[in-house]
């Protein structure tokens, strides 16, 4: 999301789905996320829902497209430009790009996403993660009618970790209001406190170390300042924290 040139093929997929691993969408995020239109990103973030290079392009998160059979000689048209003819560098590369995408973006998908947006905005609109959670989890879905997608991210993350949905939740809200620095700093924090006493290290072992798929996640504190816990830098000074 942070690159000069974000390129998709006809082949990508997309998701941040860390709300099965027990983490939350991390490296910045928090940032992209929140700034996205309506309600998608916090969908994406809950959910770990999955979305393509249609939707990428139209959500701002990629600028181009090429064929994936494009991708191998890339490197090599790249490596021919002049990059002595006085061309300013990165409208060459932008030049290439838009080449390749005139001829790609017939072979893009259909957006898996976007279509759905105002059933989304709706299942999500309210201010309480309780709220949302109840109306998300109690929501019935025609996958007859190209909904199949929306009940696996609400399965994923009705079975997802409470913490990490708790965690994205706040982060949602707070980083519209935050600087990139901010968010950077929140999260190094976050990252931290989730390893030490969050689902992440349950949620890897079920997923990715013991793979059955069944990670005993923590319960949720229904009040108290738990949260506000994940949000202090266990000893000393957070390196990325402005100090003041």
């Amino acid at each position: 999301a942070g690159a000069d040139f974000r390129v998709v093929t006809e082949k990508s997929l997309f998701a941040m789905p860390e709300v099965t691993i027990g983490l939350y969408p991390d490296v910045g995020a928090s940032w992209f996320l929140s700034r996205m239109p309506g309600r998608l990103g916090l969908w994406l973030g809950l959910t770990g829902a999955r979305f393509n290079g249609s939707d990428a392009i139209c959500l701002g998160l990629a600028d181009h497209a090429i064929a994936s059979s494009e991708r191998a000689e890339l490197l090599h048209r790249l490596a021919e430009l002049d990059w002595s003819a006085g061309c300013e560098p990165r409208e060459q590369i932008d030049q290439l790009l838009r080449g390749l995408h005139k001829g790609a973006a017939a072979q893009l998908p259909a957006p898996i996403l976007l279509p759905h947006q105002p059933k989304i905005d709706d299942l999500l609109a309210g201010r309480t993660l309780a709220g949302v959670l109840a109306r998300l989890f109690a929501a019935r879905f025609d996958e007859t009618a190209g909904e199949k997608a929306l009940a696996q991210a609400q399965e994923s993350c009705r079975t997802g970790s409470p913490i990490s949905r708790a965690i994205l939740w706040r982060q949602y809200w707070l980083a519209r209001r935050q600087s990139l620095a901010e968010v950077f700093a929140d999260e190094l924090t976050l990252s931290v406190n989730c390893v030490l006493k969050g689902d992440f290290v349950e949620g890897v072992r079920a997923l990715l170390i013991d793979k059955d798929r069944d990670p005993h996640w923590q319960d949720q504190p229904a009040e108290g300042d738990w949260l506000d816990e994940f949000y202090r830098w266990p000893h000393g000074h957070n390196p990325l924290a402005r100090k003041g």
